[in-house]
């Protein structure tokens, strides 16, 4: 009868005589490169899923080297990851894993045909998507901030707010309130008013009033809202000397008088108590402007 010993040198024989391709494995441990002084170098330990230790233990492999598509690219797997492992010349001493695998428990994100996504993790966002007409879309952890660029346009958005660029045009955005800059042009709008300015003309419209200032001069259109023109303790003054007309509903009032205008002064004198009708005296006199003002006449 052999003895033990000699069982496990034949056992050890055939493990040695045996030729090792691939094997599935579950990650058991990370061993990424955290730091300058440390010894890991991008490495995982992998429990082997078809495999046992001759008492019928797990079969383990420590710090086997990842697989990279690229030097500079780094993407460790996590504990509990679904692995390949393949061996150098067959040698179940010489492992290295080359890739991770989806499975019933962990599914792939949604995804459709001759679509690039790549997430953070299964469990939540933070993405990078090329959908099939080359469109990128970058989506924040909790998927409230999205960037989209494309051909024509690049847009930032979050869920009550966005600015989208276009050629020769931004638009800065809130669910309640706008500023377009197109060209040369510049439109505010909220949810009632809206103000535009283009080239030398501007206009303010809350949809009933309208005020507009263009090169043929100021427009105020208030519809069938009154006009209010206050001032408190001050002056308010229509026109000059250089006025053509002012009109006052369809009527033009005169011409504002100018220095050395010649002007009719005009009075009215009660005589004596002479019952009534009382008898009225309209004297004349006609002055120059400016002798008026020195006698603190109104002019104008």
């Amino acid at each position: 009868m052999d003895s033990i010993v000699s069982v496990m040198k034949k056992v050890a024989e055939k493990e040695a005589q045996k030729i090792y391709t691939t094997e599935l494995g579950i990650v058991t441990s990370v061993f990424p490169h955290t730091a300058e002084n440390d010894k890991d170098n991008y490495q995982c330990s992998v429990q082997l899923k078809n495999k046992k230790q001759p008492d019928g233990s797990d079969f383990e492999l420590r710090k086997v080297p990842l697989l990279t598509q690229h030097l500079g690219l780094v993407n460790i797997p996590k504990v509990g990851d679904l692995v390949l492992v393949t061996f150098v010349g067959g040698n179940l001493n010489a492992p290295i894993i080359i890739g991770r695998l989806y499975n019933d428990e962990d599914r792939p994100p949604i995804n459709q045909e001759q679509e690039f996504l790549l997430q953070h993790n299964l469990e939540e966002g933070g993405s990078l998507k090329i959908d099939a007409e080359g469109v990128i879309t970058l989506t924040s952890k909790n998927e409230e901030n999205v960037i989209t660029v494309k051909d024509e346009e690049i847009t930032a958005a979050r869920e009550k707010a966005s600015v989208t660029v276009k050629d020769e045009e931004i638009v800065t955005a809130t669910d309640k309130a706008s500023i377009t800059v197109k060209g040369g042009d510049v439109t505010l709008k909220n949810e009632q008013c809206q103000v535009v300015l283009s080239g030398s003309n501007i206009t303010i419209d809350n949809g009933s009033c309208k005020i507009t200032i263009a090169g043929g001069g100021i427009t105020l259109d208030a519809g069938s809202s009154n006009v209010t023109v206050k001032s408190t303790g001050g002056s308010i003054k229509i026109g000059d000397a250089t006025t053509a007309s002012v009109d006052i509903g369809g009527i033009a009032l005169a011409n504002a008088v100018a220095d050395n205008d010649d002007i009719i002064l005009s009075m009215h004198t009660h005589v004596g108590n002479l019952g009534v009708p009382c008898p009225i005296m309209v004297p004349t006199e006609k002055i120059n402007s400016t002798q008026a003002k020195l006698r603190n006449t109104k002019v104008g």
